[in-house]
């Protein structure tokens, strides 16, 4: 009889991610120091600059490139193959799984400054297919929205 109380948390844990990946959800992740798993909406430690060829537990970290005026690089793992494609002059709201285009994914980095008129689609580790966008500064990092569209199982 212990087990089920365990069990219904279980449950109401699942239930509450499930249907917080069904609607947009809001998070801010901290430039060069944090990455964003976005299959379990979790951040993690993003390991020093000699240490990022170790595989980690994040689909995305944030780049700072202080030349621009907007600093903000979003970073695909592609150690972890992590693949994104960068759709600018988007709407967050108007990009749906049709918008996506296999062969415009890459695994590495593009300097390509992550601002309101653009929308990333991203594909993790586990073949789901999240866009992000609607970037704002916040202190020390960026707070962006994130939503699941898809995956390999549809």
């Amino acid at each position: 009889m212990k087990r089920a109380p365990l069990v219904f948390a279980t449950l109401a844990a699942i239930t509450a991610l499930s249907l917080a990946m069904a609607n947009p959800t809001e998070i801010t992740i901290r430039y060069e120091v944090e990455g964003f798993d976005l299959d379990v909406a979790e951040t993690h430690p993003v390991a020093s600059r000699s240490a990022r060829d170790v595989p980690a537990g994040w689909d995305v970290r944030l780049a700072f490139n202080p030349r621009r005026d907007n600093p903000a690089v979003v970073v695909p793992n592609g150690l972890n193959g992590v693949e994104i494609s960068i759709l600018e002059q988007a709407a967050f709201a108007d990009v749906g799984g049709d918008d996506r285009n296999d062969e415009s994914f890459i695994r590495g980095p593009r300097d390509i400054p992550f601002d309101q008129d653009t929308v990333l689609l991203v594909k993790t580790d586990t073949g789901a297919l999240f866009k992000i966008g609607n970037p704002a500064p916040a202190e020390g990092g960026l707070r962006f929205q994130f939503e699941r569209i898809g995956g390999d199982d549809e």
